[in-house]
């Protein structure tokens, strides 16, 4: 995989940045050396960039999040401008403070660190409240998270992705949270694609077939909470 497929696959649209008056899409570590997206054509990183949500990139993959602590962006890995990291392995997490379900449990992750059991009921800015047994009301209506599903420390949910990696020759795909090979027969994504174990790709409407490359990750609407 060349540098602009590298690039390319991580690619998330959103808010805008700038960097040399120009539109920054993502910075990412490409083998040790640091390098930003402009209009979906990588470049060596010059100067600083600053994504919304107070997320600092330095140009020797070192960032920052509000007053967070300082994190390394390892080599391969990826931040968009929405404050996402991507990881070689098809893995996404959001770089700033948030909540997160997994296994019927509510944890909190801060500055990147391993996440923390919640253990007591959380009550958001918007009245939302969330429950350690991932039990989440709002606007009156009370469920239960899945695996995966994440809300900002606003108590806004913020957007569930998969994502689908083809590396060695091996399909992998992250669904609801979690990271699963891709063996045998095909697996149903939430936006219904079908992932085929030899990299193959197709819409829920059959209308559009899309084959990975090697190193490649796509980026799929993940399991939708509605408030």
């Amino acid at each position: 995989m060349n540098l602009k497929q590298f690039a390319l696959s991580c690619l998330l649209l959103g808010f805008v940045a700038k960097v040399f008056g120009q539109e920054a899409e993502q910075v990412f570590n490409w083998d040790g050396k640091m390098h930003v997206q402009v209009e979906g054509n990588p470049q060596p990183m010059k100067a600083a960039v600053t994504f919304p949500g107070e997320i600092v990139i330095n140009t020797n993959g070192v960032f920052k999040v509000g007053q967070g602590k300082e994190r390394q962006l390892e080599p391969g890995q990826a931040i968009t401008q929405e404050g996402m990291l991507y990881k070689p392995d098809g893995s996404v997490r959001p770089v700033f403070d948030h909540y997160v379900a997994k296994g019927n449990r509510a944890y909190l992750v801060k500055d990147g660190e391993p996440p923390a059991l919640v253990t007591q009921a959380v009550m958001f800015p918007d009245s939302s409240v969330l429950q350690p047994d991932v039990f989440y009301s709002a606007n009156g209506n009370l469920r239960r998270l899945i695996d995966g599903q994440t809300l900002g420390m606003q108590g806004a949910t913020i957007p569930a992705l998969d994502t689908v990696t083809l590396k060695n020759g091996k399909v992998a795909v992250q669904k609801e949270g979690a990271l699963l090979p891709v063996a045998f027969s095909y697996m149903a994504m939430n936006d219904g694609t079908r992932v085929y174990p030899d990299g193959t790709l197709i819409s829920f409407d059959g209308k559009t077939t899309t084959r990975l490359r090697e190193g490649e990750t796509i980026t799929l609407p993940g399991a939708v909470l509605r408030r």
